[in-house]
C-alpha cells in the first residue's frame, strides 16, 4: 500500500484542510493453465474429451479471469459440457469462461467431450487462451491423436 497525506493551512482562512490517498499495489498474478485430453489414442466412435484447467499460483486473487477455447472442428464432432464451471459456455465452436474471480490456490476447471465418428479421423486438437487483470495471458494445448 501507497499513502499519501496533503494538509493546508492558512492565516485568514478560518481552518485547514487535510486529506489522505491510499493507492494498493498489485502483486503480479501467476495462473497456470492446462489442457488434458481424456484419452490418446482413441479410435472412431469412441467419445472425445478434454480437461482445462486453470489455477492461481499468487498470493492475491486474480481478477477478470477469462478462458477461451476454439473447439475442434473435424467432421462428426459435436461438443458439449461435461463439467461445466460457472460462467462458461459453448457457442458454436467457443468455449468461453469468464470473467470470473479466482482466489489464491483456487482453480477453474471445464470439460467437453464429443462423440466422434469416421469423418472425425486424424488429430483433434485443443488450444486453450487465458488472460486476467494484471497477469501475464498465456495457453495450453492438447491433442488426441
Amino acid at each position: 500500500m501507497l499513502t499519501n497525506a496533503a494538509s493546508f493551512s492558512c492565516s485568514n482562512c478560518g481552518r485547514g484542510i487535510s486529506n489522505t490517498a491510499t493507492i494498493k499495489v498489485q502483486r503480479p498474478i501467476s495462473l497456470v493453465a492446462t489442457a488434458v485430453p481424456d484419452a490418446s489414442p482413441i479410435t472412431a466412435g469412441a467419445t472425445a474429451g478434454f480437461t482445462f484447467n486453470l489455477t492461481n499460483d499468487a498470493a492475491d486473487a486474480a481478477t477478470g479471469v477469462r478462458l477461451l477455447v476454439p473447439l475442434p472442428s473435424n467432421p462428426g464432432l459435436a461438443w458439449t459440457l461435461t463439467k461445466p464451471a460457472a460462467g462458461c459456455s459453448i457457442a458454436g465452436r467457443l468455449l468461453r469462461c469468464g470473467p470470473a474471480r479466482l482466489a489464491p490456490g483456487a482453480s477453474l476447471a471445464v470439460r467437453v467431450q464429443s462423440p466422434t465418428t469416421a469423418g472425425s479421423a486424424g488429430v483433434i486438437t485443443a488450444a486453450a487462451s487465458f488472460s486476467c487483470d494484471f497477469c501475464t495471458s498465456g495457453t495450453a494445448s492438447a491433442s488426441i491423436v
